[in-house]
C-alpha cells in the first residue's frame, strides 16, 4: 500500500535549517507519509544530515543529483519519485505545524472536486521569530470565502487581475498526484509555483484552510531573496502573462491593460526591495556574476522580456507625465509638488483593479 501523502523536499546547501524542517515532518499527527528528498549537488553537509535521518526513519527516501539542476527542476525530480495520492511540496528552510498533513488530507478526502488546497502561513525570520508581513503579502482570504471549495476559474481570474500569488508558497500547498502533469515549468525563476498552481487548478476546485499550519522563513540566503536581487520576479510576471494572454480577455483585461498594471505593481515591488536593502544599484550592476546563486541563469528570453518590460515602464511613465503636464497647463497655480503628487497617484491607480 502506498502512503497517504508524499512530502517532496528539494535541498541545496540547506544544512542550517534542515534538521528543523525534517523534524517538523516527522512530528506530524498523520504518520502515514513518505518524505522524498532530492539533494541538488550540495557543497555543505546537507547530504550527511539527510542520510543520518534516513537511517533512523524508513519513511525518508532520498537521492542526490550529480549536477545542480536548479530549484524547480529539482522539485520535479522529487515529484517523479512520489507514490502517494496526495503531493505536499515543502522547502528546506520552512516548518510544518504538527497537524498540517492531517488537515490537507481531510480536505482532499472530503471534497472530491478539490484539486489543490493551501493553508494560512506564518512568516518567520532566520531565528524562527514571527514577523509581521500582513500589509505586504496577501492570503486567499482577501479574495474568497475560506474553508470551502472555490471555482478554479475565479482563482485563476483573481491571480491574473491582481498579479498576486495569494495561493501561497510550496510549503502552504498540497494537491492530487493525478494532476502532477509535467511538474514545475523550469523557465520560471520566482513565479514557477504560481504558474504551476494555476495549471493544477485546471483539474478542479481550490480550497483555502484559514489556519496557520506552516511557517515560511525569510532570510538573506533564501532563493526568494536572491531572485529579488536579480529582479527575476519582474521577468516572471511578463512570462506568466504571455502564457495566459489568450485568456486575458475572458478575465476582463487586455494585454495592454495587464502590462500597464504589471509595470506599476513591479515598480512597487522594486521600491520595497530597495527600502528593505534587498536591492540596490550596486547589486544590479553586479547582476551578471550574481545570477547563478538564484534558481537559474538568465537566458536570451529573459533579456528579451526585460527589454519589453523596460519599454512598457517608460511608455507608462511618459504618458503619466504628459497627463500631469496637461493638468498643469490648465491650472497655472498648480505647484510642481502637486503635479508630482498627481503623477504618483495616477501610477498607483493604474496598478489597482
Amino acid at each position: 500500500m502506498p502512503p497517504l501523502v508524499s512530502v517532496c523536499m528539494p535541498v541545496y546547501n540547506g544544512a542550517k535549517y534542515l534538521n528543523e524542517a525534517i523534524e517538523s515532518i516527522q512530528a506530524q499527527t498523520l504518520s502515514d507519509f513518505e518524505l522524498i528528498i532530492c539533494d541538488d549537488a550540495s557543497t555543505d553537509n546537507s547530504v550527511a544530515i539527510i542520510d543520518s535521518y534516513s537511517q533512523q526513519d524508513k519513511r525518508l527516501r532520498w537521492s542526490s543529483n550529480p549536477t545542480n539542476l536548479g530549484l524547480f527542476a529539482n522539485y520535479n525530480a522529487c515529484l517523479k519519485l512520489a507514490k502517494a495520492p496526495i503531493v505536499k511540496p515543502f522547502a528546506q528552510d520552512d516548518i510544518l505545524h504538527s497537524t498540517m498533513l492531517a488537515v490537507i488530507h481531510d480536505v482532499l478526502t472530503k471534497f472530491s472536486d478539490v484539486a489543490l488546497v493551501s493553508v494560512k502561513r506564518r512568516w518567520i525570520n532566520e531565528s524562527g521569530s514571527a514577523i509581521d508581513l500582513d500589509g505586504m503579502i496577501n492570503s486567499a482570504s482577501k479574495y474568497f470565502p475560506v474553508n470551502t471549495p472555490v471555482g478554479a476559474n475565479e482563482v485563476i481570474k483573481a491571480s491574473l487581475l491582481y498579479i498576486d500569488n495569494f495561493i501561497g508558497e510550496p510549503c502552504t500547498v498540497a494537491y492530487r498526484s493525478s494532476l502532477v502533469g509535467d511538474g514545475f515549468n523550469t523557465k520560471f525563476h520566482q513565479l514557477g509555483d504560481l504558474e504551476y498552481w494555476l495549471r493544477i487548478l485546471n483539474g478542479g476546485q481550490y480550497y483555502f484552510v484559514d489556519q496557520e499550519l506552516c511557517d515560511f522563513r525569510f532570510h538573506a540566503s533564501s532563493t526568494s531573496t536572491a531572485n529579488a536581487k536579480h529582479m527575476l520576479h519582474a521577468v516572471d510576471t511578463i512570462r506568466l502573462m504571455k502564457l495566459y494572454q489568450d485568456q486575458l480577455p475572458l478575465h476582463g483585461q487586455t494585454e495592454a491593460e495587464f502590462l500597464q498594471k504589471a509595470t506599476t505593481v513591479l515598480a512597487t515591488h522594486i521600491a520595497n526591495f530597495v527600502d528593505n536593502n534587498q536591492l540596490s544599484l550596486e547589486t544590479v550592476r553586479q547582476m551578471e556574476t550574481m545570477v547563478p546563486t538564484a534558481s537559474g541563469k538568465w537566458d536570451e528570453s529573459d533579456f528579451q522580456i526585460f527589454r519589453e518590460l523596460t519599454f512598457h515602464a517608460l511608455n507608462a511613465l511618459g504618458h503619466a507625465k504628459s497627463r500631469v503636464a496637461s493638468h498643469s497647463d490648465n491650472d497655472s497655480n498648480e505647484s510642481k509638488s502637486t503635479a508630482f503628487t498627481r503623477l504618483t497617484a495616477w501610477l498607483d491607480k493604474v496598478g489597482k483593479p
